[in-house]
């Protein structure tokens, strides 16, 4: 049984209070991450948080759950081949009781801010009746929520980016994985003072996603053919690097090989040693 909601409800009305640091990060990253769409705080949150609570240290279940299965594999290994059962038994107990206690801390420290409300949407809400966190945050759902977003906002620009875009990384780095090629639309504004933006669409055969130098954003970096119309007519290949938050849309070709030769690999890492990667082309 995880957090009360009564079952009528298909979404829930939440109070947020977080600290004036998390508060300021989340709503640049709101402006950042829209891609130009409308700022929209309620659909930013409910996507943070179906992409990272699994794997927030918020999440304390969960987390205690991984902790039990690393310390059972360490145990196992012949190193302590020597140490019986019941020895080891004491030692995993009391590392996990003071890792336990340590995520219990963390989740309870931040200080507290504005307050603000937003609605949890029906994915989120089936999510936190199945919690198991309740019992770490006295069934206080905006406790949990706290500590999930400012966890969140404590971490460098470009991990919360990935949090954001997870959907986008995920199919980027399953293609990678595959060698298969994606075919992707990228937003394009008209100026840089402008809210309108047009489509260009492309068939990326995608290398690897870094980081600028400064780790502040993700881009994809690979060979890539523009379409140069609603037919399957493209421009020559050449080697291109994409920001991740401007990526419109995006789908594995389970046809389309993407492989990349070693030459062409080693071509696209001395470009990007020679230059940062939002000075590439694309």
């Amino acid at each position: 049984m995880g957090f009360y909601i009564p079952e009528f409800e298909t979404e829930w009305k939440q109070h947020l209070n977080l600290s004036d640091s998390a508060w300021i990060i989340i709503e640049e990253d709101v402006r950042n991450f829209s891609n130009g769409s409308k700022y929209n705080l309620a659909g930013f949150l409910n996507r943070i948080f179906v992409n990272f609570y699994q794997e927030a240290e918020a999440t304390i279940s969960q987390r205690f759950l991984n902790k039990s299965e690393e310390l059972a594999a360490m145990f196992s290994s012949p190193e302590f081949k020597s140490m019986d059962k019941k020895t080891t038994d004491v030692y995993v107990t009391k590392i996990l009781d003071v890792y336990e206690k340590s995520l219990i801390t963390k989740a309870g420290s931040y200080e507290k801010g504005e307050g603000k409300k937003f609605r949890i949407n029906k994915e989120n809400v089936d999510i936190l009746r199945e919690s198991s966190e309740n019992i770490y945050y006295n069934n206080s759902i905006g406790a949990y929520l706290k500590a999930i977003f400012e966890e969140y906002a404590m971490k460098p620009m470009f991990e919360r980016e990935q949090i954001y875009f997870k959907g986008t990384m995920d199919i980027l780095q399953s293609a990678i994985s595959q060698k298969k090629s994606v075919k992707m639309s990228i937003l394009k504004k008209i100026n840089p003072n402008s809210h309108e933006s047009y489509t260009r669409k492309f068939y990326l055969s995608p290398y690897k996603i870094i980081q600028d130098k400064t780790r502040m954003f993700n881009y994809v970096i690979g060979y890539s053919e523009e379409l140069k119309g609603e037919g399957n007519e493209t421009w020559p290949r050449r080697a291109v690097c994409y920001r991740i938050s401007r990526i419109d849309h995006l789908l594995i070709m389970s046809s389309k090989s993407g492989f990349i030769s070693k030459a062409d690999q080693e071509a696209i890492d001395k470009m990007v040693t020679d230059k940062d990667p939002q000075f590439l082309a694309g």
